[in-house]
C-alpha cells in the first residue's frame, strides 16, 4: 500500500466516523474519481507526447524527401541538358558527313535552283 493509499485510508476512518457509511462511501467515490481523472490527465499528456514526436519524426522524414526531390531535379535537368547536347552534336555530325560525301556540283545545285526560283 502506497503512503496515499495509506493517508486516503485514515481520512476516510476518520471521516466515517463523523458521517457515517454513506457519506464516507460518497468521500470515496470524490477521491476515486480525483485519482482517475488524475491518471487519465496523465495517459492524455503521454500520449499528446507521442504524437507530437511522431509528428517530428515525419517532418523530419518530409524534408528529407523534399531534399532528395530538389537533387534527383537538378539531376533530371543535367540530363536532359547533356542528351539536348548529343542530339545537336550527332545532327551537326550527320550533315557534316553529309556534305563531305557530295561532290562540289551538288553542294550548290540547292542554292543555284533556290536562285533560279525566285
Amino acid at each position: 500500500m502506497t503512503l496515499k493509499t495509506a493517508v486516503n485510508n485514515s481520512q476516510l476512518h476518520r471521516k466515517a466516523s463523523r458521517y457515517g457509511t454513506a457519506r464516507v462511501f460518497e468521500i470515496a467515490v470524490q477521491v476515486a474519481n480525483k485519482d482517475g481523472q488524475h491518471l487519465l490527465e496523465i495517459g492524455f499528456q503521454d500520449k499528446s507526447l507521442k504524437i507530437h514526436d511522431e509528428l517530428e519524426n515525419i517532418q523530419k522524414r518530409i524534408s528529407s524527401i523534399a531534399e532528395e526531390y530538389d537533387q534527383l531535379m537538378g539531376e533530371k535537368t543535367r540530363l536532359r541538358r547533356c542528351s539536348e547536347d548529343i542530339k545537336a552534336m550527332t545532327e551537326i555530325s550527320n550533315e557534316t558527313t553529309v556534305k563531305e560525301g557530295m561532290t562540289e556540283d551538288q553542294k550548290y545545285v540547292p542554292r543555284v535552283v533556290t536562285a533560279y526560283v525566285q
